[in-house]
């Protein structure tokens, strides 16, 4: 339902591209860590066309206990 309700505003926040293409100029490794589900990291960076300036996604499948846990 998330990503049906959101897909006609999707959008990178302005400014988002050219910050992160300066920090992939400068050879700045990039990473996400979310407790988001895989699916809808993947979709968000697929419909931002973001996917490619992230070398590391750390998503919910890689802890064993979510938030508010400190793991």
């Amino acid at each position: 339902l998330f990503r049906e309700m959101y897909l006609p505003l999707i959008k990178p926040l302005e400014g988002l591209r050219n910050f992160l293409q300066s920090l992939q100029n400068q050879q700045v490794p990039m990473a996400i860590g979310t407790s988001a589900p895989r699916a809808n990291v993947d979709f968000t960076l697929q419909h931002t066309q973001l996917t490619d300036f992230f070398s590391v996604i750390l998503d919910e499948s890689h802890v064993n206990h979510g938030k508010p846990n400190p793991e």
